[in-house]
């Protein structure tokens, strides 16, 4: 038989790479990437629920200006 990129009859199986232990690898991969990035939102979410600050002169802020980070002050508890 000649070697093509094709898949042997001979190759193929259920269980192998390609089937559903493959499968089941990249299922679980990304399960897990959802589970550590829904953990690690929920955590930046927490801290910061209690950051709580203030805008002083809002009436003096500009559309794009850099000075604007002056006016942005956190309050400390």
């Amino acid at each position: 038989m000649s070697h093509s990129a094709e898949i042997q009859e001979s190759e193929r199986g259920v269980f192998s790479f390609h089937g559903i232990i493959g499968f089941a690898i990249a299922v679980t991969l990304l399960l897990s990437i959802l589970v550590g990035l829904s953990i690690w939102g929920l955590n930046v979410q927490q801290s910061q629920a209690t950051n709580v600050y203030t805008i002083d002169t809002i009436h003096n802020l500009k559309t794009i200006d850099e000075s604007n980070k002056d006016s942005y002050k956190l309050i400390k508890e």
